[in-house]
């Protein structure tokens, strides 16, 4: 995530920018944002009631990062601490720093789901972007700290229209997760269950005592091995997980 001389990257903006907005807040588009700061760059809407992407989403207890924070931080606003794997709250902490260091937290709008996304000629003829943003408490998880502050949780549920002349859509590749079409699958009276899901299974007990298949042996399915083996572990003598 070291992005560099992030002015230089964004003049092609500035020389005919007036308006530009940003869709998302993920680690990549928080530090887009520090440098659209050239621009004329009015907001940048996010669904989730803070920053953080898919890590505030879909993270599972003792997540870490597999890089360290000597390649994990951006460039101009290096980790402050010893080299090391970040979990979850030290990255957001981070995150969180990134925005006050530069600034830019008047222009984020938190629970902030944009709808639809249109362009239009104005009477000057003039083509610009027509965004339709949804502000409502989404229902995410709650125990990360929030960005915003405490008294925009009291927002009420309503509907705006913004119009820009350049947009940033940064909704990330993870953004939406899916189940792999297995053959055979449906037929299986087990349930099914993405990993995304787990941090609500372990934490309801809904593992305990059964019998886990973990499909995958990724970054996440190791962790998950370890996790889940926990989680079927209770009662002792419970259940079992097997790894293909």
């Amino acid at each position: 995530m070291q992005l560099r001389n992030c002015t230089r990257k964004t003049k092609g903006f500035g020389r005919f920018a007036h308006r530009v907005r940003a869709c998302s807040s993920g680690s990549l588009l928080t530090h887009c944002c520090a440098c659209l700061l050239a621009c004329p760059f009015r907001s940048c809407f996010e669904t989730l009631p803070r920053a953080g992407g898919v890590y505030v989403k879909y993270s599972y207890d003792d997540f870490h990062f597999t890089t360290s924070t000597q390649t994990a931080a951006f460039g101009d606003f290096p980790w402050r601490g010893e080299p090391q794997h970040w979990s979850v709250p030290q990255f957001l902490e981070y995150l969180d720093e990134y925005i006050a260091h530069f600034g830019f937290k008047q222009h984020m709008r938190f629970n902030a789901k944009v709808e639809k996304v249109t362009q239009t000629t104005t009477a000057a003829g003039t083509k610009v972007w027509r965004l339709m943003v949804h502000y409502k408490k989404w229902n995410h998880r709650s125990e990360f700290p929030l960005t915003m502050e405490a008294s925009t949780m009291d927002l009420q549920e309503r509907r705006e229209v913004y119009t820009c002349d350049h947009i940033v859509a940064a909704t990330g590749t993870h953004n939406k997760w899916q189940l792999p079409k297995i053959p055979g699958r449906k037929q299986c009276a087990g349930r099914h269950y993405h990993s995304s899901e787990f941090h609500r299974l372990a934490r309801s007990g809904e593992l305990a005592g059964r019998h886990v298949l973990l499909v995958g042996l990724g970054e996440s399915g190791c962790d998950l091995a370890k996790l889940a083996a926990a989680a079927v572990a209770l009662p002792p003598g419970g259940g079992a997980v097997s790894v293909s």
